[in-house]
């Protein structure tokens, strides 16, 4: 069967009317509530001579007017409306963050606070000692194959600053914290 192409264009064309005939009698056309109707109608001549009436200007049977059509506590037209107005925009699904008193923003900003910078653990292993504990002692450290022969007061590679000796144990200095470490004797690792 051959169709002419004036034919085959008819077709087409009351199709796509037919089409949309269809679409526009369904329920997917937003309505449109008396109280939103009342400024396009109101802007909009009148022509039949009847008077027109919002959902607000009808009186109800106890005499009050009545109530809007519908109420929109949570913003949700704005919220459409603003949509429409940017169909790309970036959309976050989640709800939002609850609020928190100055006391509960505080406690929450110190637990995020990261925690002061600490000295390294120290490098040195006890190797031995010389004097008596009465006088001043010489202690012999290792480091990385490295010897030391140290007294209160010295200095180590510029980082650490031996405080005291004695009793077993050797107090360092960390010079770029500040920070006060304790090599016990015979342990290889400061605490």
């Amino acid at each position: 069967m051959s169709m002419s192409p004036r034919f085959r264009k008819g077709l087409v064309f009351g199709c796509l009317g037919l089409t949309v005939a269809v679409l526009r009698g369904m329920d997917g056309e937003p309505e449109v509530t008396p109280a939103a109707a009342a400024p396009a109608e109101a802007a909009r001549p009148d022509t039949t001579g009847r008077s027109r009436h919002t959902a607000q200007d009808i009186p109800r049977e106890d005499g009050a007017t009545a109530a809007p059509a519908l109420r929109d506590p949570r913003g949700l037209r704005r919220r459409v409306e603003r949509a429409a107005r940017d169909a790309f925009a970036p959309r976050d699904w989640e709800p939002p963050a609850p609020r928190l008193t100055a006391a509960q923003q505080a406690t929450s900003a110190a637990a995020a606070a990261p925690p002061p910078p600490q000295a390294p653990p120290l490098p040195f292993r006890y190797v031995g000692m010389l004097g008596e504990e009465d006088e001043q002692v010489t202690v012999f450290l290792e480091r990385q194959d490295k010897g030391y022969a140290v007294k209160p007061g010295d200095l180590i590679d510029g980082e650490y600053r031996v405080e005291e000796t004695g009793e077993g144990r050797v107090v360092f200095t960390y010079l770029p914290l500040a920070q006060r470490q304790v090599l016990v004797a015979g342990n290889g690792a400061g605490s």
